[in-house]
C-alpha cells in the first residue's frame, strides 16, 4: 500500500511502515531509519507576488499543509528567504 494519508497500521493489516515526523503513543515498535530536511520551492515568477519571509506564507495561495499524526500543523518558522 502506498498512501499519502495517515492510516491504521493494525485495523490495515501492515507489517511494515515508514513515517515521516513524531508517532503518537502506542503498542508499535518504531525505530529511526534516516531523517528529512524539508523545503519550500516556489518560481521566480510568482504570480500573487513574492513573500518576503516564513510569515508571509500563511496569506499566500500556494501553500498547504496538512494536520501531522499527532493532529496539529506544522509551524513555518526561520530566517528570511535566501537563495541557494
Amino acid at each position: 500500500m502506498l498512501a499519502d494519508r495517515v492510516v491504521n497500521l493494525l485495523e490495515d493489516h501492515i507489517d511494515l511502515a515508514i513515517r515521516i515526523g513524531e508517532l503518537p503513543d502506542s503498542g508499535l515498535v518504531a525505530s529511526r531509519v534516516g531523517a528529512i530536511r524539508r523545503v519550500v520551492c516556489g518560481s521566480p515568477a510568482a504570480a500573487h507576488g513574492t513573500p518576503k519571509s516564513p510569515a508571509d506564507l500563511g496569506t499566500h495561495a500556494c501553500v498547504a499543509t496538512r494536520p501531522t499524526v499527532r493532529g496539529d500543523r506544522e509551524q513555518w518558522r526561520g530566517s528570511p528567504f535566501e537563495r541557494p
